[in-house]
């Protein structure tokens, strides 16, 4: 009887740990279960998170001068910042559109500054005007976009008449040299070489003066250190 029971004492030993061991099995699975939910939620909490860009797409066209509406526009989202493009928030409704906007484009800051070189180089209150350009125009061929320069225009009535002359316009700039602007823009080689004028910032009172004396007389500019001050006329 005494035999049995010690044969018996290792397998009884035996039993008891692998029923230790199942049940720390169970505890540690049922943790692990707890804890996968918590897991879960904090993923799907940092895929929620993820920064959305907002941007403004055009559903209909928008012409050169027209007012932004926000009823032109849809809110679109991206996950990544897209150059250039204006945030849907940042849109400045009610200012005019300097490029036409087509169906189906973004809202850019492009669209919003002067595509033209004219209007990129031509101050409010001016307008740019063409004059035949020779050597005695041009300063000995000196001039150079970015100078400053007194218009001046000589006129000679008849053989008899005593000449005249007068100064039209002081501290003018110069805004191109037979195309080529200061920035060194230009309509292209051809049209480079068949450019033959100087263009100046005028003010838009004077023009008809300028044209006036262009057609009666001749006009000829005189470089200047530039004072000071806009433009002004003598």
């Amino acid at each position: 009887m005494n035999s049995r029971l010690v044969y018996a004492a290792p397998a009884t030993l035996l039993a008891l740990v692998a029923l230790g061991l199942a049940i720390a099995g169970f505890l540690s699975t049922k943790k692990n279960l707890a804890v996968a939910p918590d897991t879960q939620e904090r993923v799907e909490t940092t895929v929620a998170s993820a920064p959305a860009y907002r941007y403004l797409l055009a559903t209909r066209g928008v012409l050169q001068g027209q007012a932004l509406s926000a009823d032109a526009f849809v809110t679109v989202l991206s996950d990544n910042p897209l150059p250039e493009a204006i945030g849907a928030e940042e849109a400045p409704f009610g200012a005019a559109v300097k490029t036409a906007i087509m169906s189906g484009e973004l809202l850019t800051a492009s669209k919003l500054e002067p595509n033209s070189l004219l209007q990129r180089l031509v101050a409010p209150g001016y307008q740019a005007l063409a004059i035949p350009l020779d050597d005695v125009a041009g300063v000995g061929g000196l001039l150079r976009p970015g100078d400053r320069v007194d218009v001046n225009a000589s006129f000679r009535r008849s053989d008899k008449a005593n000449p005249a002359a007068v100064r039209l316009l002081r501290n003018v700039m110069v805004i191109a040299v037979k195309g080529v602007t200061q920035d060194g823009s230009s309509a292209g080689d051809d049209a480079h070489q068949r450019n033959n004028t100087v263009v100046l910032e005028v003010p838009e009172g004077k023009v008809p003066d300028v044209l006036l004396a262009s057609a009666e007389g001749q006009l000829r500019l005189a470089a200047i250190a530039a004072p000071e001050g806009k433009t002004g006329w003598a």
